[in-house]
């Protein structure tokens, strides 16, 4: 049985062509635009990695999965940082599970369902709650700085730094009264 893991690795960064003069539209366009327009261009230099509940390798992408996952990611380590259910749905095709994290004390019950074809080894699986967060905010970094790396424009974008803001510090394990 693997342990429930999230890890987000890049090779050769610099090859990454993103184009940062598209313009965004307010009214048809908004951050997940742009995480969708970074996660297609670095595709091909990233490898998303989630196992757990019996599975040690996820059938995952960077374009779609990690799009996907890394939108969600915020406002669930911002739940999981204020003791609430945090949900995370890799709805796409192929993929097709929920994990549903519940902090209780210093560790977090992560519950996984899936809609597909596949079946957990296991629904529940059990994580120090600073571990997870420390799993979580890494690969929510590391996303942010290739980013910062292939398209700084993007990374700088108002609607990236509201969602970031808003939902996340990077550097700090537990809850604060700052928005």
């Amino acid at each position: 049985m693997s342990a429930f893991q999230v890890t987000l690795h890049w090779t050769e960064l610099s090859r990454v062509d993103i184009q940062t003069d598209r313009f965004y539209d307010p009214a048809v366009d908004d951050v997940r635009s742009i995480l969708s327009d970074a996660c297609q261009a670095l595709n091909d230099y990233g490898r998303f990695h989630i196992s757990g509940f019996g599975d040690a390798s996820w059938p995952l992408d960077v374009a779609t999965d990690l799009c996907v996952f890394v939108e969600q990611l915020p406002a669930a380590v911002a739940a999981i940082r204020q003791g609430k259910v945090a949900e995370i749905d890799l709805y796409e095709q192929g993929v097709e599970r929920r994990l549903e994290i519940t902090p209780v004390d210093d560790h977090c019950t992560i519950e996984c369902t899936s809609s597909g074809s596949w079946v957990p080894d296991s629904e529940t699986e059990r994580l120090e709650r600073d571990a997870l967060i420390g799993m979580l905010t890494t690969l929510l970094s590391d996303f942010m700085q290739a980013l910062a790396v292939v398209a700084p424009a993007l990374a700088a974008h108002p609607w990236i730094l509201a969602w970031c803001k808003q939902r996340v510090n990077f550097n700090q394990a537990r809850p604060t009264d700052d928005p």
